[in-house]
C-alpha cells in the first residue's frame, strides 16, 4: 500500500485557493516526489472552477502541468 505525505505548503495552497473561491468547485492536482511506494506531495496546482468534464482548456492545462512537473522532477 502506498503512503502519502502532504507538505504544509501544498496543503495551504489548496485550502487558501478554495477559501478564495468558496462559491465554486476547485479542480487541481498535487505534485510531489516518489520514493518506492512513498509519495511526498510538495505542490498544489489549481486548474479550474466549475468544470465537471474534460474540455480542450482543461486538456491544455493538464499538458502545461505535465511540462512543469517534468522540469521540476515531480510526479
Amino acid at each position: 500500500m502506498s503512503e502519502y505525505t502532504l507538505s504544509s505548503q501544498a496543503y495551504a495552497k489548496a485550502v487558501l485557493h478554495a477559501a478564495k473561491y468558496p462559491w465554486a468547485m476547485v479542480h487541481g492536482l498535487f505534485l510531489g516526489e516518489k520514493n518506492g511506494s512513498k509519495f511526498r506531495l510538495t505542490d498544489a496546482i489549481p486548474l479550474a472552477h466549475n468544470w465537471t468534464q474534460l474540455t480542450p482548456m482543461f486538456d491544455v492545462a493538464l499538458q502545461q502541468v505535465k511540462q512543469y512537473a517534468s522540469s521540476k522532477n515531480l510526479v
